[in-house]
């Protein structure tokens, strides 16, 4: 997402919010889209690391 198209909040501070996101999007980069990933995404059931590898 680009960051210009944010929508911003009058009535919270989400500096850690973006800051982590910009963690994730350099790791993702660095390493590939399997890189991080949510627990459930390592069940026998999920798709997400075989659906990452279309895209």
């Amino acid at each position: 997402m680009d960051e210009e198209s944010l929508q911003l909040s009058l009535f919270e501070d989400r500096t850690k919010e973006h800051a982590l996101a910009k963690a994730m999007d350099t790791i993702r980069d660095k390493f590939g889209p399997n890189a991080l990933l949510r627990a459930v995404s390592y069940s026998s059931e999920s798709v997400a690391r075989i659906r990452n590898g279309y895209i």
